[in-house]
């Protein structure tokens, strides 16, 4: 974890929230945009906007919702620590699922700012003693299901990158997988640098590098690149998608971390 290499709690923080919510533009903006690769020109450029508008905006209302309601819960069981702690279960998961599912908006935001509203309003209604096992149980969690996304998506899109879907690539698709590797570490890298300045209260320069640093790559990125390979999409799009993915992912998860170290 960025802790583990010695990084402060703020910035530790900093960096989880920013991933949360890196995670869920990744989402919006895939869903977005997937559909009309699946189907060319099934959408519009209207159409495109109003989903984007659609899936973030009312994930965002949604997952504020949850958090009240999370909220209004935890004040009325007070000091009954196995309540509390199934509060926050259900509302991360029916929350994400009625976004999700029924309402078509973004899940992952609804639990992002679901998450937030219960961070800044409903911790001080949790039972001091019951706020220790809750971090714990919710870390465990969070290993389990990135654990079970790692192999799970790891083992298939291995599989699928082995054999490229059929469609072998060619030297040049190989090529072009250090130059995204270099563009999205410098896009980063600008776009933190650009808004240093802003919150510079927070971000020093040297937190700076460390949080364009660790913009990695991981169980988002396997999972979108799985539903890519599964989604009947032509080989010859599908197959070198998953192979970029897959090794700008092993990329990150090493060169990354290695410069993360001597940074803090």
């Amino acid at each position: 974890t960025i802790k583990a290499v010695g990084a402060s709690d703020t910035l530790g923080t900093l960096i989880e929230g920013e991933s949360l919510l890196n995670d869920g533009s990744a989402f919006v903006l895939w869903e977005a945009f997937f559909e009309n690769v699946r189907e060319p020109g099934s959408k519009s450029i209207g159409d495109i906007v109003v989903d984007i508008v659609r899936l973030s905006l009312g994930g965002v209302a949604m997952g504020v919702a949850f958090g009240l309601v999370a909220v209004l819960l935890l004040s009325l069981f007070y000091e009954f620590a196995e309540i509390e702690v199934s509060i926050t279960v259900v509302v991360a998961f029916l929350g994400f699922w009625t976004a999700q599912a029924p309402s078509r908006l973004s899940g992952v935001i609804c639990n992002v700012f679901s998450g937030l509203v219960i961070s800044a309003l409903g911790k001080p209604l949790v039972t001091p003693e019951t706020r220790g096992p809750l971090k714990h149980f919710w870390e465990i969690l969070a290993w389990i299901a990135n654990t079970f996304v790692f192999f799970y998506a790891g083992v298939l899109i291995v599989a699928f990158a082995w054999t490229c879907g059929n469609a072998p690539l060619r030297s040049v698709d190989y090529a072009f997988i250090l130059p995204w590797y270099l563009l999205l570490q410098i896009l980063r890298t600008v776009l933190v640098f650009a808004i240093q300045p802003v919150f510079s209260s927070l971000i020093t320069w040297r937190n700076a590098v460390v949080v364009s640093l660790s913009g990695l790559r991981g169980a988002v990125s396997l999972i979108l690149a799985l539903e890519v390979a599964l989604a009947g999409i032509e080989p010859e799009i599908a197959a070198p998608v998953v192979v970029w993915t897959c090794i700008i992912v092993f990329m990150t998860l090493v060169i990354n971390t290695l410069l993360i170290g001597p940074v803090i």
